[in-house]
């Protein structure tokens, strides 16, 4: 659509836009769109010189991408070259001959700045960070119709950018995720990314997570950048990053609230939410909340069929139970931005929290020679949990463009009690046997991160950094668990641009000490190398190949050999003795973007060896006992689509699918066991839609579903998971909305484990049961101290309406 623009000042507005238009045209005519800050500086020729510098916004240091640099003579004040600023607002103009020049950086809504430079005694010129001021002119209002870029993509990461419609869809941070491609909420609200959860969500650059997120305003975020193939500078078990950019905070004070309603008592499914905002000069106070509250009714039900020497044993159980989650989380903090070259944030949470489920346990045991026995019990749950963290974040910017120092000192503690209890009215053993188990974990986890980055030249940057993460863990009952596991590593990575080829490679070295008291100390050291290369085909394709080498390493959980009976027949342990798990990826993706959308193919391989599984088998007494083990090596290769696509102005598509065949071959413990390899193939698919339409509707639609998935002895399986909503914004601060989650299903499996084994099978599932139409409304309502300012989102491609900060 053609933009469309009111204005009081019409012939000042259309003289500084024809005058743009007519320098742009001039530049990009001579350097072909390319000139990049990435150039080679040994490409210039000896006579030649180059000036070079970054751009960032005056209030809050980021940078401006997509600025006008332009170079004009001094003695005739002659245009003779430009650029524009890349995503980082980095520029650099070459070749250019000795001489005096003038300078001259412009881009809407900021003040032009202009420079004289001296070549003539002097080989070259570096103008350091150069800051723009805002500039307001007497303009009511801009209304600008047009697509921002869905996304993009390069060696290391593929953008997602957010526009007006996805802001109007989302009423938190966390609601954003969902209409990024690839990323999946699951019903029990955790984070996965290409069906793994062990990722880590950033923002801007900080570690944080999926909490944070939920507190955030759907409109504070700006873009997602989605790392499926996280560089050496990540930890080595993570499988994924996402890191959140914001947009810039408004001053004074703001913030907004968020709540949901449940019309029915037995369908509490809610995430409210607020925040508190102020911010004044260099400094911004900030502190909000995010809840989780859940009171479900599910019920848990299994077969089980075990083969011994009495015969044939056949044990139903039904499980009637209430779900009964809350979880409270408080954030509090604080940025520091001391001037243009460091920053001081501070950030801490707080969050007690509970997640139980009581109710009626009843068994059928059936066997051919003793008869049918009916037993019945009383489940209670009593958990109550706690997590304190805070973290303190130092970055410095140098004088060389690009170039900068961070460190990242975190503390994180977690203190927990849970007891399970099962109160039987009779029981299959001749008379009352109660079984409570009981676990009292505690973890505290300090972590220290230090990273470098240098820009060498204009295409080679360079990343360095150390982690050191001290973890102790402990279960106050029994006593005698504490278990230790300290984690060093350092890395380093260089990355190269030239002529549209982006190659980045390095390397990560960790070395963990892993112990529990009064039984072993383990010591492993781990190279992890890593090397990705993207090819810009053209200004709408490109090409990535990607390497990484991963490492998982067991959880406290697993390590914990405590017993815990299910009921009578079945029990669980962890297993003190785990090996860490190696992992490798590989994956060769081709992306383009048919006008504002995005579209990628990928072809990868994943191979885990010695992977981590529950292993279930009949022990000598008879009962099934299912153990954390390595059992084997897992491989997986297919194929996967992604995309982000605007049907027209009013629909926007984001599917997700991934076809894979799975297979896998078992160590000598689990062919003790009678598990052998296997093949099969899997698929996980999702797709999230929006549609506006007039009066400030907005309808959406978010579904996912993953096939039956095959470990090396178990196969688990769920049902498809879906919401449609509907939502009215009143004003720019206040909306309502309704939803509905799984509608006409009346019962839902979130989750479900099937297995065959040496001389016993087990089938299990958890349902959640439902009305036909479970509803929720919504309620949000932001609001400012101030006037109301959306942030410009400084990408050329954008939907929005607002008022004019600056022309």
């Amino acid at each position: 659509m053609e933009p469309v623009i009111r204005f009081s000042s019409r012939n000042k507005v259309m003289l500084f836009v024809i005058a743009t238009l007519f320098t742009m045209v001039h530049i990009y005519g001579q350097d072909g769109l390319q000139t990049q800050v990435a150039r080679q500086v040994n490409e210039i020729q000896t006579e030649d010189h180059y000036i070079k510098g970054v751009l960032r916004d005056e209030l809050d240091g980021s940078p401006v991408s997509f600025a006008t640099v332009a170079i004009y003579n001094t003695s005739d004040s002659l245009l003779l070259t430009g650029t524009i600023s890349n995503d980082e607002g980095e520029f650099l103009v070459s070749p250019l001959p000795g001489g005096k020049y003038f300078l001259a950086i412009s881009f809407v809504g900021y003040m032009p700045v202009k420079k004289t430079i001296d070549l003539t005694n002097s080989d070259n010129y570096d103008a350091g960070t150069i800051l723009l001021s805002e500039e307001s002119f007497g303009i009511d209002e801009l209304v600008v119709t047009a697509q921002r870029m869905r996304a993009k993509s390069d060696a290391g990461k593929t953008t997602f950018f957010t526009n007006k419609r996805i802001h109007d869809a989302s009423n938190t941070g966390a609601d954003v995720l969902k209409y990024i491609p690839g990323i999946h909420v699951d019903f029990l609200n955790n984070v996965l990314l290409e069906g793994s959860s062990d990722i880590i969500i950033m923002v801007d650059g900080m570690e944080r997570d999926a909490n944070y997120l939920r507190q955030l305003s759907a409109r504070q975020i700006d873009r997602v950048e989605v790392m499926t193939s996280p560089g050496p500078g990540m930890d080595a078990n993570v499988t994924g990053v996402l890191n959140i950019i914001l947009n810039a905070r408004q001053p004074g004070i703001n913030g907004h609230v968020y709540t949901e309603l449940p019309v029915n008592d037995s369908e509490v499914y809610i995430f409210p939410a607020y925040s508190l905002n102020y911010g004044r000069g260099k400094i911004n106070l900030f502190t909000s909340y995010n809840g989780d509250v859940r009171r479900l009714d599910i019920v848990e039900s299994s077969r089980r069929t075990i083969i011994g020497e009495s015969g044939i044993t056949e044990i139903s159980s039904v499980t009637d139970v209430n779900q009964r989650t809350w979880s409270h989380r408080f954030h509090y903090g604080a940025d520091y931005l001391m001037n243009e070259r460091n920053q001081l944030n501070f950030y801490g949470f707080i969050n007690p929290y509970s997640n139980e489920h009581g109710g009626d346990l009843s068994m059928i045991v059936r066997n051919g020679e003793t008869g049918n026995e009916y037993f019945s019990a009383r489940k209670d749950d009593d958990d109550m949990s706690f997590i304190a963290f805070w973290s303190l974040f130092y970055k410095h910017l140098f004088k060389r463009p690009g170039s900068e120092l961070a460190f990242d000192l975190s503390y994180y503690n977690q203190n927990s009690e849970t007891t399970t209890s099962y109160f039987y009215d009779n029981h299959p053993e001749n008379g009352t046997n109660d079984r409570i188990n009981i676990l009292k974990p505690f973890q505290s986890t300090a972590s220290l991160k230090v990273d470098f980055t240098s820009q060498i030249t204009g295409s080679m940057k360079l990343d360095m950094g150390l982690k050191g993460n001290l973890q102790f863990s402990e279960d106050r009952h029994p006593d005698d668990f504490q278990h230790h596991n300290n984690v060093s590593a350092a890395y380093g990575a260089v990355s190269l641009f030239r002529n549209g080829i982006n190659i980045n490679g390095g390397m990560r070295v960790e070395h963990s000490t892993t112990g529990l008291a009064g039984s072993f100390e383990n010591n492993d050291l781990a190279l992890l190398p890593y090397a990705a290369a993207g090819y810009q085909l053209n200004r709408n394709q490109s090409v990535r190949l990607s390497y990484r080498r991963s490492i998982y390493r067991p959880g406290v959980y697993q390590l914990n050999p405590y017993v815990i009976y299910d009921d009578p027949f079945t029990l669980r342990r962890g297993n003190s003795g785990l090996e860490p798990v190696l992992n490798e990826s590989v994956f060769l993706e081709y992306s383009i973007r048919p006008g504002s959308g995005f579209v990628s193919v990928r072809l990868f391989y994943d191979n885990a060896s010695q992977k981590i599984s529950e292993l279930t088998f009949v022990n000598n007494s008879g009962l099934l006992e299912t153990r954390i083990d390595n059992l084997g090596d897992v491989r997986q290769y297919g194929f996967q689509f992604t995309g982000a696509l605007n049907l027209n102005n009013s629909i926007s598509l984001n599917p997700y699918f991934r076809l894979f065949e799975v297979s896998s071959s078992a160590n000598d413990n689990a062919l003790r066991h009678g598990i052998h390899g296997m093949r099969e193939f899997a698929f996980a698919t999702g797709i999230s839609a929006i549609a506006s339409f007039r009066k400030d509707f907005t309808a959406t639609l978010i579904f996912s579903y993953d096939s039956p998935q095959h470990d090396i002895q178990n196969i688990t399986f769920s049902d498809a998971l879906y919401f449609i909503s509907l939502e009215r914004e009143i004003n720019q601060n206040f909306r309502i909305g309704i939803i509905s989650g799984i509608p006409f299903a009346k019962s839902f499996t979130y989750h479900g484990n099937k297995i065959e084994g040496t001389g016993f099978s087990s089938h299990s599932e958890g349902n959640v049961k439902m009305s036909a139409v479970p509803v929720w409304f919504k309620l949000r309502y932001q609001f400012s101290s101030g006037r109301q300012v959306n942030t410009i989102n400084r990408s050329r491609e954008q939907v929005e309406r607002r008022p004019v900060r600056g022309f």
